[in-house]
């Protein structure tokens, strides 16, 4: 089972052991919903603009396996995270701070120059695009898939009219 410590301790050891660690994400449980094949199909369509919206702080590590694939795939990758600190949600400076370490640029190689972070302009849980900031909005617009996370944005994200996405 995954967990930020064991991210932690796999992390030290270094990018071989930190990719070793993402394989472990390849078999996932029985979903209720499952979308799995729709979405595979249609990242296999050729290079993709991903808006990935980041949740809490911890969940960002496992994160970067994915992103990590969707790099190697060829797809270029917008992370949006909170402006400023909302319960346990990560901030762009966060993530920031993350993409600039050694070892996580390691991990993600030469596609982390594919990997944009956007503020999503909340400064509460979860995404209220009304208060989006207008880089954020843009690349919302632009995106061919938007992944989004968390419990937060699953009971409040909502899209104001010409702000939709399938």
């Amino acid at each position: 089972r995954a967990s930020s410590a064991g991210f932690r301790e796999t992390a030290a050891q270094g990018a071989q052991a930190l990719e070793a660690y993402a394989r472990t994400f390849r078999e996932l449980p029985p979903l209720s919903v499952d979308h799995r094949e729709r979405l595979l199909d249609q990242l296999a369509a050729g290079s993709q603009h991903v808006l990935y919206l980041l949740d809490n702080e911890m969940e960002v590590v496992y994160d970067l396996a994915f992103i990590k694939w969707l790099l190697e795939q060829g797809h270029v990758v917008t992370v949006a995270a909170k402006a400023e600190e909302a319960d346990n949600d990560v901030t762009v400076e966060d993530v920031a701070r993350l993409l600039r370490r050694p070892d996580v640029r390691e991990f993600l190689g030469e596609g982390i120059d594919r990997i944009r972070v956007v503020s999503s302009g909340s400064i509460t849980r979860a995404t209220d695009l009304r208060r989006a900031t207008p880089e954020f909005l843009q690349v919302w617009q632009d995106a061919n898939l938007v992944l989004v996370k968390g419990e937060g944005n699953r009971g409040t994200l909502k899209t104001p009219a010409g702000l939709t996405k399938d």
